[in-house]
């Protein structure tokens, strides 16, 4: 008895592996390799000068705020380490600002994201004199 090999002779199989390449590409989760701001309250209500203020960061993703930092830069560029803690959901990251005089004052932290990867970025905002 002699064997012959096995062979697909169907029209059926690069259809199936089509069909099997479509559904893992639709049921695969998109995963972000960067924690962007989508939103923060960065405005005159919230910062007044000579006023300590809280703000809030809220990312597209799930940050670890344990592993966060945020500091404060003056414009010789000293950075002044910032006081942070989690906000409302997985999202958002709260900043503790000192009290700050009028004018322009940047913010950058480093975020650590749910899939392992840190952002840095930095915010310019300002203070605005009271009338």
């Amino acid at each position: 008895m002699q064997l012959r090999p096995f062979v697909v002779r169907s029209r059926h199989v690069p259809l199936a592996a089509v069909l099997l390449f479509v559904l893992a590409a639709l049921t695969t989760t998109a995963v972000r390799a960067h924690a962007v701001v989508k939103l923060e309250s960065f405005d005159d209500s919230t910062l007044k000068p000579h006023q300590a203020a809280s703000v809030s960061l809220q990312f597209n993703t799930t940050i670890h705020v344990p592993f966060s930092q945020c500091y404060l830069l003056d414009a010789a560029g000293k950075e002044t380490l910032l006081a942070t803690r989690p906000g409302d959901g997985q999202h958002r990251l709260i900043v503790d600002l000192p009290a700050l005089a009028p004018g322009a004052h940047a913010l950058r932290y480093r975020v650590l994201a749910a899939d392992g990867h840190y952002t840095d970025n930095a915010f310019r905002f300002r203070i605005r004199a009271e009338p």
